[in-house]
């Protein structure tokens, strides 16, 4: 599970990407209390990932280290 704390509520859309740049997997949730949780469940192997987040006008980039 991931959670993603925003600013502000709303469609949160959280893109996974691999150390190498390669796109992963992409996520959809919603903000609400300005915490969005997001199941990842087995589709990501242990490494280093970056995931990028996105609502509403906002984004931002975070290191995501996946340990199993």
């Amino acid at each position: 599970e991931m959670v993603i704390t925003t600013p502000i509520d709303g469609k949160v859309i959280a893109t996974i990407y691999d150390i190498a740049g390669a796109q992963r997997a992409v996520r959809i949730g919603e903000a609400a209390g300005g915490l969005c949780r997001m199941t990842i469940g087995d589709m990501l192997q242990r490494g280093v990932y970056l995931v990028k987040m996105q609502v509403s006008q906002h984004q931002a980039v975070e290191k995501m280290v996946l340990g199993k």
